[in-house]
């Protein structure tokens, strides 16, 4: 994990670190500094239970967690797990005692941070329809 998690600014930020926060985060996604180190622990901790790092930071604990906690492995017919921000903030209150809501905008800001970089494989939008041309009634 890497060590800097409060940076100055986005042009700081390390290649793949979207778990790095910046000043501007802080504000607009309103977490508390004090907590952001926990929650990218937290964070990891998370990632490595769906086994989504190779290799894990600490593969003996995410062995641990899926025994212990198995309800929060979602598959949605898939073969690898499923992230999702909502069970991973659970994940992050339960395990590391982070208030949910906290949680839960570290997560919808690391997404956003790897929506920037180009790392999340993102569906576009279908394109806005052309206006319909309307016809004169007499």
């Amino acid at each position: 994990m890497p060590c800097n998690v409060l940076i100055d600014s986005e042009s700081v930020r390390g290649p793949s670190e979207y778990e790095q926060t910046t000043p501007a985060e802080l504000e607009v996604f309103d977490l508390e500094p004090e907590l952001v180190e926990a929650m990218r622990d937290a964070y990891w901790r998370y990632m490595d239970y769906l086994e989504l790092v190779i290799p894990p930071f600490d593969g003996a604990q995410a062995e641990k967690d899926q025994k212990e906690y198995p309800g929060y492995l979602v598959t949605k017919n898939a073969e690898r797990p499923v992230f999702e921000n909502s069970i991973a903030a659970q994940f992050m209150s339960d395990m590391a005692g982070l208030p949910y809501e906290q949680a839960f905008r570290f997560c919808i800001k690391v997404e956003l941070a790897q929506w920037r970089m180009g790392l999340l494989n993102v569906q576009k939008r279908p394109p806005i329809p052309s206006k319909p041309n309307k016809t004169k009634q007499n």
